[in-house]
């Protein structure tokens, strides 16, 4: 069977992004399959895999805003933000002096939009190379900050573990871009104990959440019982807030040959500002086109086509 789609795949812990798309891909049998959005190894939680068609459209997934949960320990800072890093210093002395009340008021501090320093050990490709292969190989590297937004951030816990250190579980909303394990340090460093991330669970990723999320197990049963397509978000509802135009057969076989194809303004449900317009025929999506306005008309330009 033949899939094209989203796969909301629910991540374990202890196993690379890399691994579940190779999984997924062993499961499908598809050669075309992508993540959109890594988590690191030790996170948890949503992990959509694009699979045939939908690969065409990951790019479209990382606008996106997610959502996570996530522990922090307080009075421990380490090279990679998280518990799983080389410490660099140990205050948990301190982090005793920590309460409640003033956790609530420096988290005010990271709302809204926020400068960000990424940790040294991700994903950021410095001349095409990870920067976490650099920080292993002993290269310092500082990543370039960059400007974030944080739409929530709130306090779900304030405890000590069963070593009498504190910790805390927050969830954050946030934009692209953003890593957590950066607002777990940057919160250390504003209360002056360091902090660092003890565990991530990513709760949501655009319209995936992690309710509707499967583990590989349980979507390898599915597939293997031909049921592996209740799985599987079609791409329509992916780009369902973008503009769309539905063309006619004379239309779509210009298209498809990267001919011309002008539509009235009138035809594009929810206009607006944006670049992009999915192109859709017989109520199925075929391509994602840029547009160009001309008076009245919208010409649409070839960009991205799913094929029929």
């Amino acid at each position: 069977m033949a899939y094209d789609g989203i796969v909301s795949i629910n991540k374990p812990a202890g196993i690379s992004s890399f691994k579940c798309v190779s999984a997924v891909r062993r499961i499908t049998g598809c050669k075309k399959t992508g993540h959109a959005g890594t988590l690191d190894p030790e996170a948890t939680g949503v992990l959509p895999v694009c699979v045939g068609k939908a690969t065409k459209c990951s790019e479209f997934f990382l606008r996106m805003g997610k959502s996570y949960r996530a522990e922090m320990l307080f009075g421990l800072s380490t090279n990679t933000m998280d518990i799983w890093g080389e410490p660099i210093s140990e205050n948990y002395e301190y982090a005793d002096r920590i309460t409640e009340d003033y956790l609530l008021r420096t988290l005010e501090l990271f709302k809204g939009e926020i400068e960000q320093i990424p940790p040294a050990f991700s994903a950021i490709k410095k001349d095409g190379v990870p920067l976490y292969k650099l920080a292993r190989k002993g290269i310092e590297v500082k990543p370039e900050s960059r400007k974030v937004t944080v739409y929530k951030i709130k306090l779900i816990s304030f405890f000590r573990d069963d070593e009498k250190h504190i910790r805390a579980v927050i969830d954050v909303h946030c934009s692209k871009g953003t890593y957590i394990r950066s607002i777990c340090n940057d919160i250390g460093e504003k209360l002056g104990i360091g902090a660092c991330m003890s565990s991530l669970v990513r709760t949501s990723y655009g319209p995936l959440s992690l309710k509707d999320s499967v583990s590989l197990e349980e979507f390898e049963k599915a597939v293997n019982e031909g049921r592996g397509n209740m799985h599987i978000l079609e791409i329509e509802s992916l780009l369902e807030d973008y503009p769309r135009v539905e063309l006619n057969n004379s239309e779509k076989e210009k298209y498809i040959q990267g001919k011309k194809v002008f539509v009235n303004k009138e035809r594009i449900a929810s206009f607006d500002s944006q670049n992009e317009i999915c192109v859709y025929f017989d109520g199925k999506v075929i391509a994602i086109s840029e547009k160009e306005e001309i008076e009245n008309k919208i010409w649409l330009k070839p960009y991205k086509f799913f094929g029929e």
